[in-house]
């Protein structure tokens, strides 16, 4: 078996990911070891003291154990393992562009991953490339950029013990705020290993030119495990790190340095080498002995019947029909729109809207050009009115976040559609805008809701601006006749799509205005502002408050109302939104996007998901009603196809990841896979990330939820199991 075979046969049982969780005191995971073995769980917390002398440990705590027997041939042999970065076979240039998947380079690199730049993620330069350097070897260059940390990862979740040598020369000492760190100013250069998300590592490595250090991170915590000064000048070093067990041990022979380290907080993950600044890496080796490899091999065995046998107590998914689209037609939502009844489909088309039943035929179609639309939440007698931006009063020509090319309108006019018969119900202009220049799209507050009127039929006009960063500052209250209410602006700014939403907080039936971090009455008038919102804004990317959640969702009167505001780099922030006061603060990496679920049985209230973008990717947390972080995970490097699943009848709902084949499936609250969704992943096949299209159906109001899943002008419906 060549290494390669050997890699893809340990990489096989990489999609069962192993994650860790974390409880609202920050303390540590709760691991089971039943013969090699492990779980995460989160029952019964007791801390038992911990015996021996240990580096960075926390206390240890007592779970069942689960005992399963894998059922299935043991693979494994008795040879070693040896993995290289194939440096000399790479052509001079950039190296896997991430906006050109069919980059030949992507081939060349094959098994070897940059979750900071990820193939099919969104516009972000690769960072590195093949270089001849001194002597006319050959290297990867990273190059001297503010936001210029890269990485080169391999291997599986599962993997524990190994041994990892790269050579590296460093070239800069220091490097400005990056999306990831916003109070990193050092270079560095080092060996990444145990990585359970890219912000949760061990690191070996060289920083600013003159300190070699070993430490575990854990998003901004810095846990130093050993260090010392070094007399360092642009020479080529090798770096070694080997991990076996909770021992880790560490190496620069060109330096005189040894550590020697014993931690108990990372148990397995991916590894490779990581750097920020401008460096040359002319080596990476990872290589396991057969101790190593089969110890390895046995972890991954396990995930995988771990969550076979978590799946069996879900339904499988089911193929329950086809829905054959109009060209270039997108679903944008199925809802009684038409009558309370029964769920319709609204399309968007090419030339305006279109409202379908589920064999595909049509029951009305508007005939304008839609850009934004919002449903109403409250039904006007048998129907729901339906709100639409059209018309074009200017356009733009702009890259999209991957990097396609991109033709927003600003449009001119909003209309109101019945919608049992799309028929035009009224029209009015939308406001004059004196900075028209600096503002791209107007859009929708994310729900309608009740400002003055009887039924929760009013809504908010919001702003894309060039100047925040797509984010915006006006608002202007309509009445469901598109009556205007009020105009106000907002210090601080507010973010995107899902940053503006109508929700009654202070339960007097009507719906205050939580735009980012400012919170208005119903009339406009401003009730609290983020207390920490100068904090937030002078954080290197954190221009703006990209999504906000506003609610009761804790299950406890005297904690409610809370708000949770994603603030981008700045991370999370949880605060009581009738006052602005931050209760706290969760720094995940770039807090893009957030959703309400019911994901655990066990805690009151409701969850919410987080989801990061801009420096790492794909990053997916969990926090209790109260605003506790549960867990995080990563189980690809992009993750932006992420939504709650009611997949039985009863019980929590489950979280459906679709952004890649490799994370695809059904998650639980405490973030394991348990479902694997083969029938989806079959459908998927070779096609890349952003060549499906996933969305959350449901034909009746009642449900059950299902899975649609489109490819080209077909989706096909999945529903579980009878």
């Amino acid at each position: 078996m060549d290494d390669g075979a050997r890699t893809r046969d340990l990489l096989g049982h990489n999609q069962a990911l192993y994650q860790l969780s974390y409880n609202h005191h920050q303390m540590e995971p709760l691991i089971s070891f039943c013969g090699g073995g492990f779980q995460p769980q989160t029952v019964d917390f007791r801390p038992i003291p911990m015996v021996g002398v240990v580096v960075g440990a926390a206390s240890i705590w007592r779970i069942p154990r689960l005992h399963w027997k894998p059922g299935m041939p043991d693979t494994t042999q008795n040879e070693s393992l040896s993995l290289a970065v194939p440096i000399a076979g790479l052509p001079a240039g950039e190296i896997m562009p991430p906006m050109s998947p069919d980059d030949p380079t992507w081939a060349v690199m094959d098994g070897w991953v940059d979750p900071l730049a990820p193939r099919c993620g969104y516009r972000t330069p690769s960072g590195k490339t093949a270089i001849a350097g001194e002597n006319g070897a050959k290297a990867i260059a990273w190059e001297n950029a503010p936001d210029s940390e890269r990485c080169l990862m391999t291997g599986a979740q599962t993997w524990r013990d190994y041994t990892a040598t790269c050579r590296v020369q460093a070239l800069q000492e220091t490097c400005g705020p990056c999306l990831d760190g916003h109070q990193i100013t050092w270079a560095s250069a080092g060996l990444v290993f145990r990585m359970e998300t890219s912000r949760r590592y061990y690191y070996f490595g060289l920083q600013q030119k003159h300190r070699l250090v070993l430490f575990r991170r854990s998003d901004d915590e810095w846990a130093e495990l050993a260090s010392r000064i070094v007399d360092y000048h642009d020479s080529v070093i090798t770096l070694t790190v080997e991990a076996n067990g909770d021992s880790l041990r560490a190496a620069c022979p060109e330096l005189g340095v040894s550590f020697f380290a014993v931690d108990t907080q990372l148990k397995s993950g991916k590894v490779g080498f990581r750097a920020r600044g401008e460096c040359r890496l002319f080596d990476l080796q990872v290589s396991m002995n057969p101790a190593q490899r089969r110890l390895n091999q046995r972890l991954a065995e396990r995930a995988t019947g771990w969550t076979a046998q978590l799946g069996t107590t879900l339904p499988d998914e089911e193929k329950i029909g086809e829905l054959t689209l109009p060209a270039n037609a997108t679903i944008l939502e199925a809802g009684n729109f038409v009558a309370p009844e029964a769920n319709h489909l609204l399309l968007k088309t090419a030339d305006g809207l279109e409202a379908v039943d589920w064999s595909g035929r049509t029951l009305w179609h508007f005939e304008e050009p839609v850009g934004k639309h919002k449903v109403g939440a409250a039904a006007m007698g048998s129907s729901r009115r339906i709100y639409a931006m059209v018309g074009e009063r200017q356009a733009i020509e702009r890259d999209s976040v991957r990097g396609q090319a991109l033709r927003q309108t600003l449009a001119d006019e909003i209309v109101v559609l019945d919608g049992a018969t799309g028929a035009v119900l009224n029209r009015e202009k939308l406001p004059e805008l004196p900075d028209a220049d600096k503002v791209n799209r107007f859009d929708f507050s994310f729900e309608t809701g009740r400002l003055t009127s009887d039924s929760a039929i009013d809504f908010v006009v919001r702003q894309w601006r060039f100047d925040c960063g797509d984010g915006g500052r006006d608002l202007w209250a309509y009445d469901g006749d598109l009556n205007l209410l009020w105009h106000h602006a907002v210090d601080p700014p507010y973010g995107h799509h899902n940053a503006v939403h109508l929700v009654d907080l202070n339960g007097d039936g009507l719906t205050e205005v939580m735009a980012g971090g400012t919170l208005l009455s119903s009339t406009g008038e401003i009730i609290s502002t983020h207390d920490r919102s100068r904090e937030q804004l002078e954080i290197a990317g954190a221009h703006h408050y990209d999504a906000v959640l506003a609610g009761h969702f804790s299950g406890d009167e005297e904690q409610d109302p809370i708000a949770f505001l994603m603030g981008g780099s700045s991370g999370v922030y949880v605060i009581d939104p009738l006052t602005g006061q931050t209760r706290s603060f969760h720094r995940v990496g770039h807090a893009q996007w957030g959703m309400v679920a019911n994901l655990r049985d066990d805690l009151p209230g409701q969850e919410i998901m987080v989801g990061t973008r801009w420096g790492n990717y794909g990053i997916l947390s969990l926090f209790s009603g109260r605003g506790d972080r549960l867990w995080s995970i990563q189980p690809d490097y992009i993750l932006q196809g992420t939504c709650p699943v009611q997949w039985t009848a009863d019980g929590p709902q489950h979280i459906w990841l679709n952004t890649s084949r490799a994370a695809l499936g059904l998650y639980d609250g405490h973030g394991r896979l348990v479902k694997r969704l083969d029938g989806l992943r079959d459908l998927w096949g070779n096609r890349l990330p952003g060549q499906c299209r996933c969305d959350v159906l449901r034909r009746t109001p009642d449900g059950p939820d299902l899975l649609a899943f489109g490819i080209d002008d077909t989706t096909h419906l999945f529903a579980p199991s009878r």
